[in-house]
């Protein structure tokens, strides 16, 4: 997928179908896998995950969808994608909102490192290049290059944004091998080591883009200040993923495991050259911070929408479940059904604000409203949502017979009688059952939760920054008003703006 340094900025095949990404992956990744190099193409463990993207970016192509998630360019006449459409008028922000929706809709919310996401990370990297440009004219330069070779491309993105997890009280100066360094420039390029994480999707991208969320980009010595991207098949690049489970499941046992495993890994930089061309921001610590919320609005807007598909699914799955053994009358289960409905309708009029507030950034794009009370919001229910499908649907998480149970005619007619449903067979309600395995009690399930909660940062940080960065003027003003003069019987509690 990656080309030289020439071809790389002008090379162009248009949005990304199946076949082409499919092949994309065949290339020198360094993949580690249970403690083995492996190819992500015959690995069984990643068969899910590049089957689901082959499919999701065929939609763009001779679908129903085609003109929902991509468009011809007039400058080129390529079919490009939504994705990294870069959006100046509300028209815009809606044919973006619809693609993302058609992206999460058609994952069922499942996959938080979706494409689509990591497209609109690099549409805020060149929202953010005038600033760069103030740093540096070779980054804004390199900006515009890469955001080009992107979007005239599709490629696979993933990204890497925080430190290896392992002294969180130590900074750099007193242990240096705890983060990502240059170490190295020279007329190529500046070399990296260390490494970075958490970078889900990473084995099966093109590319990863390498920056620092808050937690690290306020670095006292700038030769930890960096943002680049390199192919994932980087000569020194080192991917080294976590254990799968999706490799010993089939799609009846673990349907949303087998097939949306998107895999998280851990990257090494074993002195790996970044090419200059490929460099986006260098030393300025202060620059990094202030870049992060920048370049992420529209990401955070595409994954706003992707966690509101995910709750639309835990919601129609709840009711399902208790419609299949009879509570769904219950107060309590409508209760609990009402809580998640509650969370749902919430999450989408938060979108619908965030739509409604854009406002125009310096970089020329409309730009969603700030979408930090979103993610703090998400990131509190997620434990919560998943507990009310375990409170749903009980003890039939543990007991519920396998594919060959069903399948053996011997124990088919207990199966029947004892192991149906309310108007559900035992074979419909065993899928039933297991897809609420899959999402809240088993491995897949149980990483999602975790993943939700921390995906978006330090929820505590996260609430910290959205208080100090309120404006409280007016109603401070107010409230002072009132205790500062002295009160009779005929004050009353009325202003006036």
């Amino acid at each position: 997928m990656y080309h030289s340094s020439q071809n790389y900025k002008t090379f162009s095949a248009g949005a990304m179908n199946g076949k082409r990404y499919y092949q994309s992956l065949y290339d020198e990744r360094e993949v580690w896998l249970n403690g083995k190099k492996v190819d992500v193409i015959s690995n069984p463990a990643f068969k899910g995950i590049i089957n689901t993207l082959s499919t999701l970016y065929d939609l763009q192509y001779n679908s129903p969808y085609s003109d929902e998630m991509s468009y011809i360019c007039s400058k080129t006449n390529l079919r490009l994608s939504l994705s990294y459409l870069l959006p100046k008028s509300n028209d815009d922000l809606i044919k973006k909102r619809q693609n993302s929706t058609r992206w999460a809709y058609e994952s069922w919310g499942q996959l938080p490192r979706i494409p689509d996401f990591m497209s609109n990370v690099i549409v805020g990297l060149y929202d953010f290049r005038n600033e760069l440009k103030l740093e540096n004219q070779m980054f804004y330069d390199n900006v515009l290059n890469y955001y080009n070779y992107c979007s005239q491309n599709d490629i696979v993105l993933t990204h890497a944004i925080g430190d290896p997890q392992i002294n969180r009280s130590a900074e750099v100066r007193d242990n240096e091998h705890i983060a990502l360094k240059v170490i190295q420039k020279n007329n190529k390029g500046v070399i990296v080591r260390g490494a970075k994480q958490l970078s889900t999707l990473a084995p099966v991208s093109n590319d990863v883009f390498i920056y620092m969320s808050p937690s690290y980009a306020n670095r006292e010595k700038p030769e930890y200040v960096i943002w680049f991207s390199i192919p994932i098949a980087t000569k020194g690049l080192k991917i080294l993923c976590r254990s799968s489970r999706a490799i010993l499941q089939s799609e009846y046992s673990s349907p949303f495991m087998e097939r949306f495993d998107e895999q998280d890994a851990i990257l090494f930089f074993d002195d790996v050259l970044v090419p200059w061309e490929r460099v986006f921001l260098l030393d300025n610590a202060k620059l990094a911070y202030e870049g992060f919320f920048r370049i992420n609005a529209w990401a955070l807007f595409s994954n706003a929408i992707r966690a509101h598909q995910r709750l639309l699914t835990f919601l129609g799955l709840s009711s399902m479940l208790a419609k299949a053994i009879g509570i769904h009358d219950f107060r309590q289960t409508l209760d609990k059904l009402g809580e998640l409905t509650s969370y749902a309708d919430m999450l989408k009029l938060a979108i619908d604000g965030m739509q409604a507030n854009a406002q125009i950034t310096s970089g020329g794009l409309l730009a969603p409203a700030d979408a930090t009370s979103v993610g703090i919001f998400t990131a509190q229910i997620s434990m919560r949502v998943v507990e009310i499908i375990r409170e749903i649907a009980a003890s039939g998480l543990i007991m519920h017979p396998s594919e060959e149970d069903l399948a053996n005619v011997e124990l088919r007619q207990f199966i029947n009688l004892y192991m149906g449903g309310n108007s559900i067979d035992a074979s419909k309600k065993s899928r039933l059952f297991r897809l609420a395995q899959d999402l809240s009690s088993d491995y897949y399930g149980l990483r999602q939760e975790l993943y939700e909660r921390w995906n978006r940062g330090d929820i505590v940080r996260n609430r910290i920054n959205l208080y100090k960065e309120y404006d409280l003027t007016s109603i401070t003003k107010k409230i002072e008003a009132v205790i500062s003069e002295p009160l009779d019987k005929n004050t009353k509690f009325i202003t006036s703006n």
